[in-house]
């Protein structure tokens, strides 16, 4: 993708508070259908050209943007995953829910195991625990049942 097109700054807005980062129009309605529904008609999204993504960060927005663009997902940080694993799963963008879901069952830790399953019970993600199950390893698992026996004789 040419930085030159990822650079512009000339067009719809994706909002975290008081913090914006611009993306090309077709780039939001080709990923999804809901922005696409946003964007379009009589809703206050098309008429300010910004959509306004309550509860994130700049960063995952960027890391959206980076998707959007670059088809591309890295693992940085387990939290910066899940909450783009949200907004993947709110506005419908299936590929982006599939490469989150692998990311977080690839970089599973045992500190981290019953998190995720509780984090995926908690927003109705059974795809997540799926795959951990298919690509987590015994060492790993077995570690997280010690850590969680342990945390629980020291209450």
């Amino acid at each position: 993708m040419s930085s030159k097109l990822y650079e512009d700054n000339d067009f719809t807005d994706l909002c975290a508070g008081e913090d914006k980062i611009a993306v090309h129009k077709n780039f939001l309605v080709a990923h999804s259908d809901v922005f696409k529904a946003m964007l379009s008609g009589p809703w206050k999204e098309a008429a300010e050209g910004k959509v306004n993504v309550e509860g994130v960060t700049i960063k995952v927005l960027e890391r959206l943007k980076n998707y959007m663009y670059n088809g591309d997902v890295f693992y940085t940080d387990d939290e910066e995953l899940r909450t783009l694993l949200l907004l993947a799963r709110y506005y419908l963008i299936e590929d982006l829910q599939k490469q989150c879901i692998r990311l977080l069952a690839e970089t599973v830790k045992p500190e981290t195991l019953f998190s995720h399953i509780e984090f995926a019970c908690q927003h109705q993600i059974p795809e997540l625990p799926f795959a951990m199950l298919q690509m987590t390893q015994d060492s790993v698992v077995n570690e997280a049942f010690s850590i969680r026996r342990r945390a629980e004789y020291e209450v």
